[in-house]
Parts: C-alpha cells; structure tokens; sequence
C-alpha cells in the first residue's frame, strides 16, 4: 500500500505523509465500525444488566415483604444476636444458683438450730409437766386404790 508514499516519508523524515488521505479515511473507517460494534455490545449488556437488576429488585422486594410475614431475621440470626444474652442468663444462673445454695445451707444450719433449741425445750417442759403431775397421779392412785378397798370390803 502506497510503497512510494512511505520511502518518502523515510527519506524526507516524514515532511511526506506516511499515510495517504485515503488509506487514513479506511483506517478511521474501520475504527468507527468497531467503535459502533462495541457500542452495541455495551449497550446490549447494559440493558441485558439493567433487566437482571430489576429483576432482582423485585425478588428483594418479594423476599423483604416474606419477611416482615415471617420476621425478617433467620434462625441462624436469630440465635447469634441471642447468642451474648443467653451467656448472660447463663452465668446469671449460675451465680443465682451458688447464692442459693450458700442461702440453703445457712438456712438448713438455723433451721437445725432452732430445732435442737425446740427439741430442749419440749424435753424440759415434758420433765417439768412430769415432775409437776406425778404427786398428783400418785394421789388420785391412792385415792382410787383406798376407793375400791372400801367397796371391797364393804
């Protein structure tokens, strides 16, 4: 192509065109048309994407509206945002039941307490009644012994 027009580009060092006008139109030709074939392509991709977005819009659109019905958080969400407050209620209990069962053995201890003060006590008051009936029982034993001698005898 135009063998001439480059020697005299060479030799005059490119005062001559490299490229005549012709050939810098078909070049220019020929990037337009691919330029407008990768136009087309983008646009087409970019429609092909726009149409996958809305679609997706509208399943995230579905999907938000299943879970307000449903809550909007999964099982698995769910538990790992209960996951800190169960830990706590965990040691909560824990500690609540250690304190209990310090509470329960002091108790168990006064309890046991109280009821060797009680045990005591009604031991006295039982000794106490005894001592303090047994004159009057051997009374009315002599009493009723004499009563069915004189029946007896009589």
């Amino acid at each position: 192509m135009g063998m001439i027009r480059k020697t005299m580009s060479v030799a005059t060092f490119g005062t001559v065109a490299f490229r005549s006008k012709k050939e810098k139109l078909r070049r220019a030709e020929r990037a337009q048309r691919d330029v407008e074939l990768m136009l087309e392509q983008e646009r087409a991709a970019r429609a092909k994407a726009e149409a996958r977005s809305g679609s997706a819009e509208r399943r995230l659109r579905r999907a938000e509206r299943r879970n307000r019905h449903r809550g909007s958080e999964t099982l698995v969400d769910k538990l790992v945002a209960a996951e800190p407050s169960m830990q706590r209620g965990v040691e909560t209990a824990v500690n609540a039941g250690s304190h209990a069962a310090t509470r329960t053995r002091r108790a168990a201890r006064r309890a046991q307490k109280t009821a060797g003060h009680a045990v005591r006590q009604a031991s006295a008051a039982a000794t106490s009644a005894k001592d303090a009936a047994t004159p009057h029982v051997q009374a009315a034993a002599s009493h009723a012994a004499e009563a069915v001698d004189r029946i007896t005898s009589s």
